[in-house]
């Protein structure tokens, strides 16, 4: 019996297998790649982008999301009031709704796979976010400091257990890197899609 790795898009489309390994279940889930399942697999659906909120800044500093979840800012970056998203999904780029449009969120995912299998999470340690709100901005900033949590670890660990369905939840935090004054409109919003993989641990 073999085992495949499979990827799969995080706007949730179509899976496409790859690989073979030892017996067991498909072992791994990526959000990087268009992917057909062959077998049992590991699924994953993306609900929110990592969004970071209505900003503005009169020197450079950044903005950090935790995935606790927890939205602070350091130098001369000012946080606009907006609010979290708290029952993803949210929309948090539809510009003719302000209110749903300002919301600050962790990237969150849903995983399904075995019951009660233990899994892991990676992500890379940065990641490009695009202006979606104001003028005179970056199109792109960076993100360090990617982090990953699952909801059985209490959103302590990458490492996480399905549950008796099979379900699981991710959430992945990380630092926008404010470079430049951004102060031209009332509000920007930055918010990037983090590719992610899980796998059977």
């Amino acid at each position: 019996m073999s085992c495949r790795q499979v990827l799969l898009v995080a706007a949730g489309a179509a899976l496409t297998a790859a690989g073979a390994r030892a017996a067991g279940p498909p072992s791994s889930v990526s959000t990087s790649a268009d992917a057909q399942v062959v077998g049992t697999a590991l699924n994953l659906t993306a609900l929110n982008p990592l969004a970071f909120g209505r900003i503005k800044s009169t020197a450079p500093g950044t903005v950090i999301v935790t995935v606790a979840p927890q939205r602070t800012a350091t130098g001369g970056v000012v946080l606009i009031g907006s609010g979290q998203c708290s029952s993803p999904p949210c929309d948090t780029t539809n510009q003719s709704n302000d209110n749903s449009a300002s919301f600050w969120s962790p990237a969150q995912f849903t995983v399904a796979g075995t019951p009660a299998a233990a899994y892991r999470v990676t992500a890379p340690a940065t990641a490009t976010a695009t202006l979606k709100s104001g003028s005179s901005a970056p199109a792109m900033l960076q993100v360090t400091d990617i982090a990953v949590a699952t909801n059985s670890s209490n959103w302590t660990s990458n490492i996480g257990t399905l549950d008796a369905a099979g379900q699981g939840t991710i959430r992945v935090g990380g630092t926008l890197q404010v470079t430049t004054i951004l102060n031209a409109s009332s509000y920007y919003l930055y918010d990037v899609n983090v590719p992610i993989t899980v796998q059977y641990n």
